[in-house]
């Protein structure tokens, strides 16, 4: 029996020398987190600011009128008035 605790603290004793010299992950360079989060947040400003109520969003949805024009949508041949 104190054989095979000898043996469990000789292993962790290992183990905590081999996990000291691995080096941390360093991630993906071609992630940017913080310029994600950035325009995350001001996406969430932007949608504060322009939210409908469930009942404007059904009035509007079953009006003719188109909700949005963008651009591209003027230039399609796709019209939907």
């Amino acid at each position: 029996m104190n054989e095979i605790r000898k043996t469990r603290g000789l292993l962790l004793v290992l183990c905590f020398a081999v996990i000291g010299t691995m080096k941390a992950d360093p991630g993906n360079p071609n992630i940017d987190m913080k310029g994600f989060l950035k325009v995350a947040a001001e996406a969430a400003t932007y949608r504060e600011n322009h939210r409908v109520s469930e009942e404007e969003f059904l009035r509007m949805s079953l009006s003719s009128e188109p909700l949005f024009w963008t651009p591209a949508v003027r230039q399609s041949s796709i019209c939907f008035t």
